[in-house]
This record gives structure tokens, C-alpha cells and sequence, in this order.
């Protein structure tokens, strides 16, 4: 009688090399391509939160001062600003939403006071690259935000109180 060896054959153990390889190669392959898919959905995606997030904070602003002659689009800051008035005891007030400097910002002026106003002391709310606004009628608002990477959004905003 003979006995067998059993000896593992080289070719046998080449072939299950090369399939962990392949395997292995393919696998980290496939994560990279889905990390790079990921990093650029979120990028967009953050990009486009950014003209949403800064068109809601406006619209929001618009519809707590919606009263009576209280929403104006007037000047401040060598540009276009939403000038937002509110009585506080006997004394008016006005807040303004504005570009200065790639940033949206908004300051709390008291009436008469808006010449001697530094715009850069106004609060930052988010960096634009771009804000316009226009009164399209009695009752409606339009603005358009730019973000950093040139996207523009524009909003209408029906303005309940009229002016």
C-alpha cells in the first residue's frame, strides 16, 4: 500500500493568494469610490443649506415684524438692506439685514441714529457673496441670496400688513 502525501500544491495556493487579493483590492476600491460619492453630497448639499438657511432667517424676520408701515428695502452699507421698524416703549427702533464685507449681517439702530452706525458692528449671520431686495408691489417682497459659490436663490415674500 502507499501512502499519499498531502502536500499542498503551489498553484493551488497561488489561485487562493490572488482571490484575497483581488478580493481585498476590490473591497477598498468600492470604500474609497463611496467616500468620495459622500464628501461630494455633502458638499452640494451643505452649499445649497446655506441660500436656504439664510432665506428662511429673512422670511422669519419679515413675518415677526409684519405690521403696519414697520418693513422697508432702504441703503445701509453701501448696498440693499431690509430695514425692519419696531416700537420699544416710546422709542422706535430699526433693525437692518445687510451685505458687509461677504456677510450677511443684521444691526439694531435706534431712529436717527443710522448715520453714525458702523456697519461693521452689525452681528454676522452667514457668509453670502451677494444680497438684493426690491418691493415688487404693496404687498410683495423679493430678495436674492448669493452663497460663496455663486449660487443664487431668489425668494418672494407676500407681505401681510402691505406699507
Amino acid at each position: 500500500m502507499q501512502k499519499r502525501r498531502n502536500h499542498p500544491h503551489t498553484m493551488d495556493l497561488l489561485f487562493v493568494l490572488t482571490l484575497l487579493f483581488l478580493f481585498a483590492f476590490s473591497s477598498i476600491a468600492l470604500i474609497l469610490s463611496g467616500a468620495r460619492i459622500y464628501e461630494s453630497n455633502v458638499e452640494s448639499s451643505s452649499t445649497a443649506d446655506n441660500t436656504r438657511i439664510a432665506g428662511l432667517y429673512i422670511t422669519e424676520k419679515i413675518r415677526q415684524a409684519d405690521t403696519e408701515d414697520s418693513i422697508t428695502v432702504s441703503s445701509f452699507a453701501d448696498g440693499d438692506a431690509l430695514c425692519l421698524s419696531q416700537n420699544i416703549g416710546d422709542t422706535v427702533y430699526h433693525t437692518y439685514l445687510y451685505l458687509y464685507d461677504g456677510s450677511l449681517r443684521e444691526i439694531l439702530v435706534k431712529d436717527g441714529y443710522e448715520d453714525s452706525v458702523d456697519a461693521a458692528g452689525g452681528n454676522k449671520i452667514m457668509e453670502l457673496s451677494d444680497f438684493h431686495m426690491q418691493m415688487l408691489s404693496d404687498h410683495l417682497l423679493s430678495f436674492t441670496i448669493t452663497d460663496t459659490d455663486n449660487n443664487s436663490t431668489e425668494y418672494v415674500v407676500h407681505v401681510r400688513s402691505g406699507q
